[in-house]
């Protein structure tokens, strides 16, 4: 295991900005301050594994489709039932083995990145994720820490996986993110949370995605590391309460997944040019390239930029 300290000065509010690296934020000019009752430093931690999680996007849209009807056979109730058992046994074994040909399927897109994903481990990544979160925002002093020697602190717990999208264009990196504090050492590695959300980050889509593997695959790098930098800061700043606050109205968002646009009931927290940040109705949070057409500014009419 390896913690990183993060020793908390100030949080900005999250704007999302139109001059931008793919995958980088703008921020706004005052900067929020942070709650009273966050004190202490925040700990980092990744997880032991030292291979990178990467997988390709699965599209499960074809098991929803339509199902033929079924006639059961028996001439009692008994073998009436039976039958309508040994169906529901059949048929989920042959839902479970077509989603497993379509995972299958979709990390085949991988195999032309597997040299670079195997140089990757998530210490490294971590490491220049706290660079570019020094250097681009700068709303914490971080350096990293072997082990946690003081008490009263935040442990920021990550579960991070890295999505191909099936276009080969998008790169999205997805964690439960996990926020606790307790002044015992052996609790805050193991200990009670009191802030736990799904997070989703996806970079900017390329029009070649050729580009990953050029100049030594230093795109691909530096994306996976600044997605990593910016769901720490999305995380802590979601934690503190310095995101802008949504109205609660749950209205329809519509962005780029997969090469093509996907529909999603949830409450806008801020968009921009590029992207649109919001919040899921299971209460996760996601930001995620806008539909091309969409990205105009022009076309924006109440964007915080």
């Amino acid at each position: 295991m390896k913690i990183y300290k993060l020793a908390i000065l100030f949080l900005c509010g999250m704007a999302i900005g139109c001059k931008q690296a793919p995958t980088d934020l703008s921020k706004t000019e005052k900067p929020t301050s942070i709650p009273a009752i966050i004190h202490g430093s925040f700990f980092i931690e990744v997880p032991l594994k030292k291979e990178v999680r990467f997988v390709g996007r699965a599209n499960f849209d074809e098991l929803h489709g339509v199902q033929a009807n079924v006639l059961y056979p028996g001439n009692d109730i008994g073998t009436f039932l039976a039958g309508i058992a040994v169906h529901a046994i059949t048929s989920g074994e042959v839902q479970k083995n077509r989603k497993k040909n379509i995972v299958n399927k979709a990390n085949e897109i991988l195999i032309p990145y597997s040299a670079t994903i195997n140089n990757l481990n998530y210490e490294n990544l971590l490491d220049r994720a706290l660079i570019e979160i020094n250097v681009d925002s700068n709303p914490f002093t971080t350096y990293a820490a072997q082990d946690i020697t003081e008490n009263n602190n935040w442990l920021v717990a990550l579960s991070p996986t890295y999505i191909m999208h099936g276009d080969e264009k998008i790169i999205s990196i997805e964690s439960k993110v996990s926020i606790g504090l307790t002044g015992d050492i052996d609790d805050l590695l193991a200990g009670e949370r009191t802030y736990e959300k799904n997070i989703v980050v996806s970079s900017n889509p390329l029009d070649d995605p050729k580009v990953w593997l050029e100049d030594e695959s230093k795109l691909f790098q530096d994306i996976t590391s600044s997605l990593l930098a910016q769901l720490v800061q999305l995380a802590i700043k979601d934690f503190v309460g310095a995101l802008p606050a949504n109205d609660n109205k749950v209205e329809t968002i519509r962005y780029l997944e997969n090469g093509s646009k996907k529909i999603e009931r949830g409450r806008l927290i801020e968009e921009s040019c590029q992207f649109v940040l919001f919040e899921t109705l299971r209460k996760g949070i996601k930001l995620v390239p806008k539909i091309k057409g969409e990205n105009d500014c022009k076309l924006i009419t109440n964007a915080k930029i």
